[in-house]
């Protein structure tokens, strides 16, 4: 179960994305537990509120719900934002969607990971000659 934001204990549902794609974030929301509704939501990034999802009703599965919102392109800029879908009542975060844009971050994550490969590099050849410094001679 997933743990409310404020820790006050578990929510009853679960969100799953189903689909990201041309900046239309779908999802499937499920009840673990028979309930009497869908909750409210709240679609919040970096402590804004954004228009709330679309939550619709699956035909024939009474405790389903297709979850629908469009990332706002006012929310995008350089650098990383992360979306927060939020049941409205409890604060139970249900879904997260990290974004990450801009030509400069993408320089620094490529720098970064070449920065992590040559560390790992390195390492790897320590314990290499480590390990052949142990290893009784023939």
């Amino acid at each position: 179960m997933t743990e409310t934001a404020s820790g006050a204990g578990p929510t009853p549902f679960e969100l799953v994305k189903t689909r990201f794609q041309g900046g239309l974030w779908e999802g499937r929301l499920t009840a673990r537990a028979q309930v009497a509704g869908a909750p409210a939501l709240r679609l919040i990034q970096d402590g804004t509120d954004h228009p709330a999802p679309r939550v619709t009703a699956v035909a024939g599965a009474p405790n389903a719900w297709d979850v629908r919102f469009a990332i706002p392109v006012s929310a995008l800029g350089e650098g990383v934002s992360v979306f927060l879908v939020t049941d409205a009542e409890t604060g139970a975060v249900l879904a997260r969607v990290p974004l990450l844009a801009g030509e400069d971050l993408a320089d620094d994550l490529r720098a970064e990971v070449a920065l992590l490969r040559a560390e790992l590099d390195q390492l790897r050849g320590a314990f290499q000659t480590a390990m052949r410094a142990r290893l009784p001679n023939d």
